[in-house]
C-alpha cells in the first residue's frame, strides 16, 4: 500500500505490506512529494513532486529508487492516474495557461491536451476498458461530472447539479453496451 504522510516537514510517500508492516518511506526532500498511484504491473509508482516550487510528475520504482521527472513544466501538474493497461497517463494541469485533463504515451513521454481550455478540469480517472476518462470540470462556478473519450472525442457532461461534484469513481462492472 502506498501513501502519503506528512509526518515531517512536508509530505513523503511511503509503503507498507497490507498487514500493515514493513514500512518503507520512498522519497525524501525539503519539498513535497504528493499522490502515489502504482503502475498495474506493481512495478511503478506515479506521483508529483514539488521541487523549486512547481508541481511535476515523477515515476519511481516501487521501492522508491530511480525517481525521474516525467514532465518539467513551469506550469502546476495535479494527480495523476493510470490507464489500467498501463500504458497512458491522465493528469490535471496548467500548461496551456488553464486547467485541463491531458494524457501521456507513459513510455514515449508525449503528452497531449484531451478536454478545452475552458474553466478547470480536475480529478481524471479512466474507465475500467480504458476508452473512457471521466473528470470533474468547473465551466461555469459549479463541478460537473464529464466523460470523454481517451483520445479527447466524445465529451459529454454527465450530471446538470449545478453543485459541487468531486472524486469520480468507475464501476469495475461495464456492461457490455455502454
Amino acid at each position: 500500500i502506498a501513501y502519503m504522510s506528512d509526518r515531517g516537514s512536508c509530505w513523503e510517500i511511503f509503503s507498507c505490506t497490507a498487514r500493515g508492516t514493513g514500512e518503507i518511506r520512498l522519497t525524501t526532500g525539503k519539498e513535497s512529494s504528493l499522490w502515489p498511484a502504482w503502475a498495474p504491473d506493481g512495478e511503478r509508482i506515479l506521483f508529483v513532486a514539488e521541487r523549486g516550487g512547481k508541481q511535476d510528475l515523477y515515476l519511481m520504482k516501487h521501492d522508491g529508487t530511480e525517481p525521474k521527472a516525467l514532465t518539467n513544466d513551469r506550469a502546476w501538474d495535479g494527480r495523476p492516474a493510470w490507464s489500467p493497461d498501463g500504458r497512458w497517463i491522465a493528469w490535471p494541469s496548467e500548461r496551456e495557461g488553464k486547467m485541463a485533463i491531458f494524457v501521456m504515451d507513459a513510455a514515449k513521454g508525449e503528452a497531449r491536451r484531451i478536454t478545452p481550455l475552458q474553466g478547470e478540469a480536475d480529478e481524471p480517472t479512466w474507465s475500467p476498458d480504458g476508452r473512457r476518462i471521466a473528470f470533474v470540470w468547473n465551466k461555469d462556478s459549479f463541478r460537473e461530472l464529464y466523460v470523454v473519450d481517451a483520445d479527447g472525442r466524445n465529451l459529454r457532461r454527465m450530471t446538470t447539479l449545478r453543485g459541487q461534484i468531486h472524486t469520480p469513481a468507475w464501476s469495475p462492472y461495464l456492461p457490455a453496451k455502454q
